[in-house]
Order: C-alpha cells, then sequence, then structure tokens
C-alpha cells in the first residue's frame, strides 16, 4: 500500500454549524428528513455542521434509501 501524507488545509477552515432550533425552510426540512430516515431525536453537531454544505444532504440519491436497509424510507 502506497504511504500517502496527510496533506492538512492551510488555514483549516472553521465549522459553522446551524443548530436545529434555528434551521428554516429547505434546510429544516433536510434535518426533519434526516432525523426520520436514522430514527435519531435530534440533530448532532457534526451532522449540522454539514449544513454549510447543502450538496451534502442530496446524497445518497433518493433510490439509494430503497436500496440500502439502513437508510430506510424517505420521510419527506
Amino acid at each position: 500500500m502506497a504511504n500517502l501524507p496527510r496533506l492538512k488545509p492551510d488555514p483549516i477552515p472553521q465549522p459553522h454549524p446551524v443548530p436545529e432550533f434555528l434551521a428554516e425552510g429547505e434546510l429544516k426540512a433536510r434535518y426533519e428528513d434526516m432525523k426520520a430516515v436514522l430514527g435519531v431525536p435530534w440533530m448532532g453537531v457534526v451532522t449540522m455542521g454539514f449544513a454549510h454544505y447543502r450538496a451534502f444532504y442530496d446524497a445518497p440519491p433518493d433510490d439509494a434509501r430503497s436500496r440500502h436497509p439502513c437508510l430506510g424510507q424517505k420521510s419527506l
């Protein structure tokens, strides 16, 4: 296996999570969907940090939910 050096970004980007109680509109709907799919009562801070990367919530594609038993059914 190749030995690849870890190259950290410089500067290291700061996460800016959007707390669940401040989420509105599409982001709030995505939070609600993710909670339902994962079967959890609240959003974790790591997942909230991805709020600034809206495309994160678009993956995996909707059809992957039906193929992967851990993802369950889409709630929206």
